[in-house]
């Protein structure tokens, strides 16, 4: 069109009036229409990718959530099995040890029977404070502290109460945090109670803690029958422990000795540090 006109112009002189508007009008329309597609397409892909990264965000939010979930459902399913299994093992033993020896000899039936009261009101104080975190209710109390190494004469006593000839031997194992004794202590338990419910009669059980070459090792080790020895369905013992055990950067391992019994060992190379956790089988859960 700008052209067409040119050859109308005075000696065809674009730069006259109105020619000179004639002749930009075409660019300027083109640019114009370009600029405004350009900005239209870019909205809409800012917008495709905003809604992507939206829907990105949700997806790992669920995924965390599920997460944060189950890690809850296991922390409260190690709890559980600490106070209901352990506890009511002991119970049980010296209940039906109790029973066979009222007749023959009640002050150890009465002594056995005080046993099963006392396990009984420490798993339900146990359980009032579990059911306290869930409610949201529970107050720590400053003047109890969380079990350790000094609490396992304590356990180790209360076994021998529920018939278990237990020898426990406590080397020079230093500076130990606090989180890392609690774990020693509840494997320790879980190792125990185990051997009072599967490793048959009269069994001898070993606990050993030491520290070799900067690591804290403990041993459970009993030479007995091992009847019912084997990963039972739906088990739990093995996996808390191995669960503990893994969040404290430690190594876990358990399964049969040689000769019989069963071997449960635990090490670390030192508090906090990473280190994977096994579990061989062979030992009840």
């Amino acid at each position: 069109m700008a052209a067409g006109r040119a050859g109308a112009a005075p000696d065809g002189d674009l730069l006259d009036e109105p020619y000179l508007g004639e002749y930009l009008a075409g660019p300027a329309g083109c640019a114009a229409v370009w600029l405004l597609a350009y900005v239209l397409r870019a909205n809409r892909e800012r917008g495709a990718v905003l809604a992507e990264r939206a829907a990105t965000a949700e997806r790992e939010r669920d995924h965390l959530a599920r997460l944060a979930a189950a890690d809850e459902r296991a922390s409260i399913a190690r709890e559980l099995h600490d106070v209901v299994a352990d506890s009511l093992a002991v119970m049980i033993a010296q209940a039906d040890g109790a029973s066979y020896a009222i007749e023959k000899d009640a002050g150890r039936a009465r002594e056995a029977m005080r046993t099963v009261a006392g396990t009984g009101r420490d798993a339900l104080e146990d359980m009032r404070r579990i059911v306290a975190v869930l409610r949201g209710t529970g107050e720590p109390d400053p003047s109890r502290r969380p079990a350790g190494v000094a609490e396992l004469a304590a356990l180790v006593e209360r076994s021998r109460a529920a018939g278990l000839d237990v020898r426990l031997s406590v080397g020079a194992v230093g500076a130990v945090s606090p989180a890392v004794q609690l774990t020693v202590y509840r494997v320790v338990r879980e190792a125990l109670t185990n051997v009072l419910r599967h490793a048959g009669p009269s069994p001898h059980v070993d606990v050993d803690l030491t520290r070799a070459a900067g690591r804290l090792i403990v041993e459970v080790t009993d030479d007995g029958t091992d009847d019912g020895v084997g990963e039972e369905p739906g088990g739990n013992g093995l996996i808390g422990m191995r669960e503990r055990v893994a969040v404290h950067g430690g190594e876990f391992a358990a399964g049969p000795r040689t000769g019989g019994g069963c071997r449960c060992r635990t090490a670390w190379r030192r508090p906090g540090a990473s280190a994977p956790a096994r579990t061989a089988p062979g030992c009840s859960p």
